[in-house]
């Protein structure tokens, strides 16, 4: 068959570029043809074109209502961004509809929910329209998505979803048998690894942006350190390494400027994008992960995994995750959190037990948390499995259109 995708974007660096690249990899290797359509030439773009595959790049956005905010500027500018996406998306809409016309797509699969090219494309070229559904819209990215429940609901759409949880919002808009739940694949039990030799460190590994809740850890930061200093002036607080890109610009200064406000300037590193988060997480004594509302969460599994502590919020996708462990084991396997304050006590207990010195070796507590969660990991997230399931969708999808 012929697949043609569509990519909402392409940072490298993300979580839906690694899963889509995980996807496509096993779908080429079932001996289907693959084509990716995208927005511009950044980022994974060049990787994909590495790989042998047929790249359209057309210029394109989400297909979301702008940023509606009282800022004078969001107001006055509403109308205008509107009508800029509405042009620039029915531009890209005419190319990628000749493409998969005169390609011959099979199916086409929207990578994430964001974007309707995918179903438009499939209604030209007459075959059936995957989306993959990452991403809650309003809860993680403040995003409105009109016409998402039709795109749904459209006789020939079926859908991925990325937890239980999303699909417990998004199956009800699909026909009845339409929506599959498939977690993403991060790792087979090959590369599950541990180090018992941790840095005095946190990591944070994502973008820096609000919606990842890099201004609570910040905020757990500072109240950490405050409480560590008052038990002890003398007491050296483990490090905060913050690595990822920053989209906003605004937004990381006035995280900087918080943190130059307490006093930490010498205790904090921003990292910028790293290739390596994995073994960056391997050292750390924990990696928080404060997002307030993950589709999926990629990083977590992908450092567990690594043999990292997780410090996640008990929301979305990351709650999820942290239910199966349970399940599956009896116990925690992360440490959950919901508020700053709860954050800040779960750096304390980190904090205590990185210094009790027997924590992270073989059968210390927190060895033994880790071991679960690689335990959960190898079990649900494997990429064999990920790949598996996608390509028997496919053998399902095509066997329906035939009916």
């Amino acid at each position: 068959m012929k697949i043609l995708y569509v990519l909402s974007g392409t940072p490298a660096s993300g979580g839906a570029t690694k899963s889509f690249l995980l996807m496509a990899d096993a779908v080429a290797a079932a001996g289907h043809e693959v084509a990716v359509v995208v927005p511009d030439e950044e980022g994974v773009t060049p990787e994909l074109r590495r790989r042998g595959w047929t790249v359209v790049s057309v210029p394109y956005t989400f297909c979301a209502l702008p940023t509606l905010s009282l800022k004078p500027r969001d107001l006055l500018m509403f109308f205008p961004r509107m009508a800029k996406s509405v042009v620039l998306n029915l531009r890209a809409r005419r190319k990628v509809n000749r493409f998969a016309r005169e390609w011959g797509a099979d199916i086409v699969h929207d990578n994430t929910s964001v974007t309707d090219l995918g179903h438009y494309a499939a209604k030209a070229a007459g075959c059936s329209h995957v989306i993959h559904v990452r991403e809650y819209g309003w809860k993680d990215f403040r995003l409105v998505l009109p016409g998402l429940s039709k795109r749904m609901k459209w006789p020939d759409a079926w859908g991925v979803s990325i937890t239980e949880d999303i699909a417990s919002l998004r199956g009800p808009l699909m026909n009845p048998g339409r929506m599959r739940v498939v977690y993403n694949g991060i790792v087979d039990s090959d590369g599950i690894s541990y180090n018992s030799k941790k840095s005095p460190c946190f990591l944070y590994g994502g973008r820096i942006e609000e919606a990842k809740g890099t201004g609570d850890l910040i905020d757990a930061y500072i109240e950490y350190c405050s409480r560590l200093r008052a038990a002890d002036p003398e007491a050296e607080p483990l490090r905060l390494r913050l690595a990822g890109g920053a989209p906003y610009p605004d937004y990381l200064e006035a995280l900087k400027a918080r943190v130059e406000g307490a006093g930490l300037t010498q205790e904090v590193d921003w990292l910028g994008e790293i290739r390596n988060l994995p073994e960056e997480a391997a050292r750390a004594a924990a990696t928080v992960i404060p997002s307030r509302f993950e589709g999926f969460g990629r990083v977590m599994p992908e450092v567990m995994a690594a043999g990292s502590l997780c410090i996640a919020r008990n929301t979305g996708g990351s709650a999820e995750q942290m239910s199966n462990g349970r399940r599956l084991t009896g116990q925690d396997i992360a440490l959950p959190f919901m508020t700053v304050g709860e954050l800040t006590d779960r750096l304390m207990e980190v904090d205590r037990a990185f210094r009790g010195g027997n924590a992270f070796l073989p059968g210390g507590g927190m060895a033994e948390m880790i071991a679960r969660g690689q335990s959960t990991v190898g079990r649900l997230y494997s990429r064999r499995a990920y790949g598996e399931s996608i390509v028997k969708l496919y053998s399902e999808i095509e066997a329906a259109s035939r009916r």
